[in-house]
C-alpha cells in the first residue's frame, strides 16, 4: 500500500518483499477476496470512528500514519499481493 500511495519507492519495497520472502513460504492469500479482506480492515483496532486508519512507510523504519486512502489503492496493492503469492 506504501508503494501504492506513493510513499516507499519502488527498491525499498523490494528489499522489504525480499526480507520477507527470505523467512519461508507465505501462506495462501488468494482464497480471500478483496471485499471479504476489506470487510476485516473495518473492523480493525486503529480503526477511528468511520475511518480506517492505515499506518505506511515513507522509508524503511518511518512511517506515516493516514486514513485518507483512496480504495482502489488498497485494491491495487491487495491484487498485487495476491499475485505474488500465487507465483512459484
Amino acid at each position: 500500500i506504501s508503494r501504492h500511495a506513493g510513499y516507499l519507492d519502488e527498491p525499498a519495497t523490494r528489499q522489504i518483499v525480499d526480507a520477507i520472502h527470505s523467512i519461508g513460504t507465505l501462506p495462501p492469500v488468494d482464497r480471500v477476496s478483496f471485499s471479504k479482506m476489506m470487510e476485516a480492515v473495518r473492523h480493525d483496532k486503529k480503526r477511528q470512528q468511520d475511518a480506517t486508519v492505515f499506518v505506511l512507510l515513507k522509508e524503511i523504519g518511518k512511517t506515516i500514519i493516514t486514513s485518507d486512502l483512496p480504495e482502489s489503492i488498497i485494491e491495487a496493492s491487495w491484487n498485487e499481493a495476491v499475485g505474488h503469492v500465487q507465483q512459484p
